[in-house]
């Protein structure tokens, strides 16, 4: 009876610490849980913006943009398609960003002079439904990995790291949709592709796992280096944005273009590319979307890539055998 009198009183005894334990280990992770909320710079997730504007210091322009049902669509400087791959991991770096302390509470006026807070370096507003949030952001700290930061509102001096001014410190370049065209490779039924010498190379999609050239005998188009050629389209990137609205296209070549690739798709969606003269600036060739006064710049390996010839896409008797 003694032992198990013991043994009872050994069970209370374990069981109590062990709940004090508990306790102790769930208000630590109620205590690390309020800290890390309280390290957040924004209290509310990327989803909940709907548009947002970036004011670099120096520069007259406001880069805007809003969520629409169709995707992000960049509406200053220039009324664009946004990139939203590129602008949803903005958003995602910049509102679940944490700092790393609180400098002051509120600095003096020359102080904020000193990092840059005055007049911040960048100035990013980020608008949701119900409300509108602005970061001020100054200048990078001694060792290039800290930078200051200030939200409206509150007087208080953060020090976050400098990646998170970096990723927010987008150029119109990385907020456009940079997609030359804008097709689905597995859903185009034909392509037509002519050249400003008369050369044309025309291929049609009859089938599943089927592609036949014009001038080419049943089955020797090669649809490798078909699907290849489509890919490399979709996937490609405009080089630069030239001229939004051009005076005169002639001085990109547009009013004759070397080449120009019409694309059809299952629903019968037409889809053109024009490429024009030779961009020496920045290395490339000028092109256009048909329907589009807008001018860009490819690379020249997408150029020239491009099939010259029908025979360009023949299934060679070496790659046969």
């Amino acid at each position: 009876m003694r032992f198990f009198k013991k043994t009872i009183f050994w069970v209370i005894i374990l069981a109590a610490i062990g709940g004090s334990f508990y306790i102790f280990d769930r208000k630590m992770e109620d205590k690390k849980a309020q800290e890390e909320l309280q390290r957040r710079l924004f209290l509310f997730r990327p989803s909940d913006v709907v548009s947002f504007t970036i004011k670099r210091r120096g520069e007259d322009v406001v880069k805007q943009a809003r969520r629409t049902e169709d995707g992000w669509v960049v509406t200053a400087p220039v009324e664009a398609a946004g990139d939203g791959e590129e602008i949803e991991a903005f958003l995602r770096n910049l509102v679940d960003a944490r700092m790393d302390a609180v400098l002051f509470d509120e600095a003096p006026a020359e102080k904020l002079e000193e990092m840059g807070l005055a007049d911040p370096y960048l100035v990013v507003e980020l608008r949701t439904d119900s409300f509108t949030r602005t970061v001020r952001f100054g200048d990078k700290g001694p060792t290039h990995n800290v930078a200051f930061a200030m939200i409206e509102g509150d007087p208080r001096v953060l020090r976050i790291h400098s990646d998170i001014m970096t990723d927010s410190d987008l150029d119109l370049y990385d907020l456009r949709d940079k997609s030359i065209v804008r097709f689905e490779p597995t859903r185009v039924k034909s392509f037509d592709v002519r050249w400003r010498d008369g050369t044309r190379v025309f291929v049609e999609h009859p089938k599943e796992g089927v592609w036949n050239a014009l001038e080419l005998p049943e089955g020797r188009t090669d649809f490798v280096k078909v699907m290849e050629l489509l890919v490399q389209l979709k996937k490609g990137k405009v080089k630069a944005f030239v001229d939004e609205a051009p005076e005169d296209p002639a001085a990109y070549g547009m009013d004759d273009p070397r080449v120009r690739i019409v694309f059809h798709d299952e629903h019968g969606v037409r889809h053109t590319l024009e490429i024009g003269a030779r961009d020496k600036v920045n290395r490339g060739y000028y092109a256009r979307r048909g329907g589009e006064q807008a001018v860009f710049s490819v690379e020249e390996v997408l150029y020239n890539a491009i099939p010259r010839k029908v025979t360009d896409l023949e299934v060679k008797d070496d790659e046969e055998s």
